[in-house]
């Protein structure tokens, strides 16, 4: 028996190399190109619709923004109306005091009861009315005489302002402004020139809403016995 260990190794090194080719078919080919180009269309679309989108939202926006405006100018004009008609109905319903035609009695002189000697007092009735439709509440007045052309002066005795009482519609009251002490022939030489007698008055009300009033008149005496109104502090509020 032959020994194996001697025998000769009839082993060689074997090696292998070889590439792999893969070719696709025409129809394949056709098939990818196909669907790229479908791929292609797709973005386009969608990029188009997405263009189309942006579009509509800004034209949406653009309308809801001027309907906006709109909306708002609309408001704005229909509170304007709402102010103005409130106004105009505050106005038609609300109280207004005013002298009355009693107010043209001319002012007279007063001699001092208890002592003649000492003289008297011009005293000047007026009369205020309410020519509104509704009622003038917190009624207070002010009121000033003024003798010979100088400043006019509280009537004599008044310190604060004198408080009224309410006045409905129609309703009349009066009051009489008062001048400092005098002798008899100081109120002749007065009466018998024009505008040395003057008085001027103040009235300060509100209507049942609290709104505020005021109104204002200032008359004169002439020497033939007219009372014309002065040429400032008469008015309305």
């Amino acid at each position: 028996m032959a020994d194996e260990s001697t025998q000769p190794s009839n082993s060689k090194n074997v090696k292998v190399s070889g590439a792999i080719e893969a070719r696709f078919t025409p129809e394949f080919q056709k098939d990818i190109k196909a669907g790229q180009a479908q791929e292609h269309t797709r973005e386009t679309n969608r990029f188009r619709v997405e263009i189309a989108t942006l579009f509509i939202v800004l034209i949406y926006t653009t309308v809801a923004f001027w309907q906006g405006c709109s909306n708002q100018r609309a408001a704005t004009v229909a509170e304007n109306a709402l102010e103005l008609t409130r106004d105009q109905f505050a106005r038609d319903r609300r109280p207004w005091i005013a002298q009355s035609s009693k107010s043209s009695e001319p002012p007279q002189f007063m001699m001092n009861p208890v002592d003649s000697k000492k003289g008297g007092q011009i005293i000047w009735n007026w009369y205020m009315t309410n020519y509104g439709k509704t009622p003038a509440i917190g009624v207070t007045f002010t009121q000033e005489i003024s003798l010979g052309g100088k400043p006019f002066v509280r009537s004599h005795g008044d310190g604060t302002p004198n408080i009224g009482a309410p006045m409905s519609p129609s309703g009349e009251v009066f009051s009489t402004v008062i001048s400092e002490p005098m002798q008899k022939a100081e109120f002749d030489k007065l009466i018998r020139t024009t505008d040395a007698i003057a008085i001027r008055v103040r009235i300060d009300y509100t209507d049942l809403e609290g709104r505020p009033y005021k109104t204002g008149f200032c008359i004169m005496h002439t020497n033939a016995g007219s009372l014309p109104y002065c040429k400032e502090d008469n008015y309305i509020n």
